[in-house]
């Protein structure tokens, strides 16, 4: 499976999958969802989001399971809940209120499927299955996450989830790290092999990298021929075993063009959250920072922090 078949495969659980579990999961989770089909944030529109746990909350706060970050939106706007099989919304007292198919909603209301649901400037389709609509709608969020060339998910995408993955850490205080890895001398291979050779071993090293994560781990394109991934869950010896893993498959694996091999190795520098960090920017710049000695060292290792 490609990285990009493996990212429309899972496009559509995403947004849950990178916030917090612990509520009670439904058996028929592909049955119901939210698909944005209005907003004022171009990364949102289009998602398509599985009703994966009930109650499930929509508000402004990171720690909803739908987390809409809109001014007009209230902390704690709305739930929606699963009784037998009818789902209901409620309005949580939000600022602004909840409109169901352009009313306001009072009390408990039962949602059929097509209806739409205005939590501040977005609009969600609640829907059954799929259709059309929301196959269109889809197609558009991943051209809007993700990165042409490679099919990771783009820098932008990269810096909402890391943003959400360090506020959930930080609130359960569970562990989070974070790897830079960037081509060695891809400079060299553009100058030797063609921009072409180059564009295929970008594709190549996304392949690679996805190969070796874990389905809750997270892969973007920095930029250029860098790439960051976000392991949760996983401390600062657990991201060396990770980058090291990465770095040995890298060096071995044939990058192959026009029946050519090009030899290819990456440098890794990785940095595990501080309860202490400022926020995601601080943890992926001490993450940078790691990489750049990698570099400086040598080339083909990871660098860690350094022990005080």
């Amino acid at each position: 499976m490609t990285v990009r078949e493996a990212i429309e495969s899972e496009a559509t659980c995403e947004a849950t999958r990178i916030l917090d579990t612990g509520h009670q999961a439904l058996t028929d989770v592909d049955k119901y969802r939210l698909v944005v089909i209005e907003t004022t944030m171009p990364t949102m529109l289009g998602r398509s989001l599985p009703l994966l746990e009930s109650p499930t909350t929509i508000g402004r706060d990171a720690d909803n399971i739908i987390a809409v970050e809109e001014d007009s939106v209230s902390r704690r706007h709305a739930l929606l809940i699963c009784l037998g099989q009818q789902w209901f919304i409620e309005d949580q007292g939000s600022t602004n209120g909840t409109l169901l198919n352009g009313e306001k909603v009072h009390g408990r209301v039962p949602l059929e499927s097509g209806a739409k649901v205005r939590v501040g400037e977005t609009v969600f389709k609640f829907i059954r299955g799929e259709d059309e609509e929301t196959r269109y709608f889809e197609r558009s969020y991943r051209m809007s996450v993700t990165d042409g060339l490679t099919g990771a998910y783009n820098k932008r995408f990269l810096e909402q989830v890391l943003q959400r993955e360090v506020a959930r850490a930080k609130r359960h205080r569970r562990p989070l790290s974070v790897l830079m890895l960037d081509i060695d001398h891809f400079k060299r291979i553009n100058d030797e092999h063609g921009h072409p050779a180059g564009d295929a071993v970008l594709r190549s090293m996304a392949e690679v990298i996805a190969g070796r994560l874990r389905i809750h781990d997270f892969l973007a394109r920095y930029g250029g021929e860098e790439f960051t991934v976000v392991l949760p869950e996983t401390d600062a010896k657990g991201a060396r075993i990770v980058a090291e893993s990465l770095r040995e498959r890298v060096e071995e694996y044939p990058f192959r063009y026009q029946g050519e091999t090009i030899p290819v190795t990456i440098s890794i520098g990785y940095a595990a959250l501080d309860q202490e960090d400022a926020g995601a920017a601080n943890l992926l710049r001490r993450a940078d920072d790691c990489l750049y000695r990698a570099k400086n060292a040598g080339r083909n290792r990871v660098e860690g922090p350094r022990r005080s």
